[in-house]
């Protein structure tokens, strides 16, 4: 997966970076495909808001047929990019199985053909 990472209103510390790193690379392995998929990640501290949610982490993935964009929001920029990750994961399960019944669904329907 190759990331892109944007930074609005925040600079952009390099232990906030690897660990949104970590945690959107350990959501790779949901993907299987034989290609990079290309990551666009954008982080961002609100500064019109006094209290309550702050920080806004969103990704965006260009996946076969498909696109996907998530977004978290949070007060602690580490609990809204471990919040984003539960997400992309879900996400990118529901993305897989709903390929595999595309694929069961059209090798069915292949197989019916052959033998009629």
């Amino acid at each position: 997966m190759k990331i892109k990472i944007k930074s609005t209103n925040i600079i952009l510390a390099p232990n906030i970076k690897d660990y949104l790193e970590e945690k959107i690379l350990s959501c790779e392995k949901f993907l299987n495909t034989k290609f990079d998929v290309p990551a666009q990640v954008e982080i961002e501290k609100s500064t019109h808001h006094k209290k309550g949610k702050v920080f806004r982490v969103e990704i965006n993935l260009k996946l076969p047929k498909a696109s996907l964009r998530i977004e978290s929001t949070g007060e602690d920029v580490y609990f809204t990019i471990t919040d984003l990750k539960d997400k992309l994961q879900r996400a990118l399960k529901k993305y897989k199985e709903k390929k595999a019944s595309e694929f069961k669904k059209t090798t069915r329907k292949s197989i019916n053909k052959s033998i009629m």
